[in-house]
C-alpha cells in the first residue's frame, strides 16, 4: 500500500487518472479539515510513464460540497510541466473561490 492509499485513500487506480487527482484532494481536504484543497498528478517526464505520455496531468480541487478535476497536456522540460501543474491547480482554486462563494 502507497503513501496515497494509507493517508489520503486513494484507491488502487493508475497514479495519473481522474480517480487519483480526486481522491488526493479530497483526502488532503478531510485530512486537514480545511474548506478547499487541490491536488495534481502527473507525468513531468522527460518520458511516458505507465503508458501516459510526458505532460499529462490531472489537476484536481475539494471543498466541502463538491470536487471537480481537469486533464491538461503540458509542453516543455519536466520543470516547466510542474510549474504548468501548480499554475493549473492556483488557477482551479481561484475558480473554486468564485463559483462557490459567489
Amino acid at each position: 500500500m502507497t503513501v496515497k492509499q494509507s493517508v489520503l485513500g486513494v484507491p488502487d487506480v493508475p497514479v495519473v487518472s481522474e480517480t487519483a487527482a480526486l481522491a488526493m484532494a479530497e483526502g488532503v481536504r478531510a485530512l486537514t479539515d480545511a474548506d478547499i484543497a487541490a491536488a495534481t498528478t502527473g507525468v513531468g517526464g522527460p518520458g511516458d510513464q505507465d503508458g501516459e505520455p510526458a505532460g499529462s496531468v490531472w489537476c484536481a480541487v475539494a471543498t466541502r460540497d463538491t470536487s471537480w478535476a481537469v486533464h491538461r497536456n503540458f509542453d516543455g522540460e519536466p520543470e516547466q510541466v510542474l510549474e504548468q501543474s501548480v499554475r493549473c491547480a492556483l488557477e482551479m482554486l481561484g475558480e473554486s473561490e468564485k463559483r462557490f462563494t459567489g
